[in-house]
């Protein structure tokens, strides 16, 4: 609900949140958002079909929990919003 009222630059998900699926997020933010939103996703699911299907649904970064550091992840953070 939050996306709708309030413009945002960059979307941080879980794949496993309460309440909601990251996919389904990722799904909601690409029908609502009038540009192309940059969407990041980490997840503990180490599956490559996971991976496939965030990538069909447009995610821009994926990183297992774990296996990210701090500053891979601040990178990626730079590399999608400038």
């Amino acid at each position: 609900a939050l996306t709708e009222d309030r413009p945002f630059e960059l979307a941080i998900l879980d794949m496993m949140m309460p309440k909601r699926s990251g996919f389904l997020v990722v799904e909601k933010l690409r029908l609502i958002s009038k540009d192309k939103v940059p969407i990041m996703m980490i997840t503990a699911n180490e599956g490559k079909r996971h991976r496939d299907y965030a990538k069909e649904l447009g995610v821009d970064e994926y990183f297992e929990k774990g296996k990210m550091p701090m500053d891979k992840l601040l990178d990626a953070v730079q590399r999608q919003i400038g």
